[in-house]
């Protein structure tokens, strides 16, 4: 499907990164500080994998882990999943829906080059929340509600 729009149309260009070795606290805090859900995980500075709010709260909170020693390339995602720059919008859309993800690294020849997310899509065209079955504790008609107030 062409919807007309590229991932470069839409992707935010100034993404935050963090070196596996940093503790779940001290990103957490560079999240915080820079109002982001997510940040790129990189060892050598190549993107290896993301870690998200999610996994800060599903993998170090509710089990009960340091965040003060934990380290982020121990509790990131396992594969990072990616989108090239030059793609369309809607295959970036069937692989954050198929993968049940929210952000999606955009990475050209082994490159970060900027990240997606669900929300990004939905200010460009609010109906593509269609699309988008993304894990929530909201169901699809709360999610169009929350979507539709952006």
């Amino acid at each position: 499907m062409d919807t007309g729009y590229k991932v470069y149309d839409v992707m935010e260009r100034k993404v935050h990164t963090a070196d596996s070795r940093l503790t779940v606290s001290e990103v957490a805090k560079m999240m915080s500080d820079n109002k982001v859900g997510s940040v790129v995980i990189t060892e050598s500075k190549a993107p290896v994998k993301i870690l998200t709010e999610q996994d800060i709260a599903r993998k170090v909170v509710a089990k009960g882990k340091d965040p003060k020693t934990e380290t982020v390339g121990s509790i990131a995602g396992e594969e990072l999943i990616s989108v090239e720059s030059t793609r369309d919008i809607y295959e970036a859309i069937e692989l954050m829906s198929s993968s049940d993800i929210k952000h999606l690294p955009v990475i050209d020849n082994g490159k970060l080059e900027g990240i997606i997310t669900s929300k990004d899509i939905i200010r460009l065209e609010p109906h593509l929340v269609e699309m988008l079955s993304f894990k929530s504790s909201l169901n699809r008609d709360e999610a169009k509600k929350l979507f539709n107030k952006l």
